[in-house]
């Protein structure tokens, strides 16, 4: 593979090719021959690597699939934005180790994550329209398991709302 086809590889993971079509066809050619021969994942703090392992789809010692790596990084931000972390973002490169002793290089695809900042819950308020009902919502609503200033975790949110809805129809 020439050092045009390398750059060009690379370029196209970055979606940087859609504007010269002429280019795309030499990379699309690269791409689909391409063998992963390691990933790396860098930036993660909020996950265990176990958790980000389950909605990777691209694995090295496979052919490079273009829709299996679009796959990956909205499975990463949907991982993310589930958690609260809403400004994530998620960058791939793809390189190539040059090889010692003449053999063939490793392509390389790097999986970089930006995470930002969490969103924060400000306040948590259950509106209710009968005024003897104030009591049990107060009580119910603590099940939600959230507060303010804790950080806005979708599947900890559901998971409250079934609890409170369960503790409303047990009364």
């Amino acid at each position: 593979m020439t050092a045009l086809r390398k750059f060009l590889t690379t370029l196209s993971l970055f979606g940087l090719l859609a504007a010269s079509p002429a280019l795309s066809a030499t990379s699309t050619s690269s791409l689909s021959s391409m063998d992963l021969d390691e990933i790396n994942l860098v930036g993660v703090t909020v996950f265990h690597l176990t958790d980000l392992e389950k909605v990777i789809e691209v694995a090295a010692g496979e052919r490079l699939e273009r829709a299996k790596l679009v796959q990956t990084v909205k499975n990463i931000q949907d991982l993310y934005h589930g958690a609260g972390y809403e400004s994530v973002k998620v960058a791939t490169r793809l390189t190539q180790r040059v090889a010692k002793a003449g053999g063939s290089p490793d392509n390389i695809l790097e999986i970089a994550v930006s995470e930002g900042y969490p969103t924060r819950i400000a306040d948590i308020s259950v509106d209710y329209d009968l005024p003897n009902w104030a009591d049990r919502l107060e009580s119910a609503s603590s099940k939600i398991g959230l507060k303010p200033g804790d950080v806005d975790n979708r599947e900890k949110l559901l998971n409250g709302i079934r609890a409170m809805q369960d503790a409303l129809t047990s009364w």
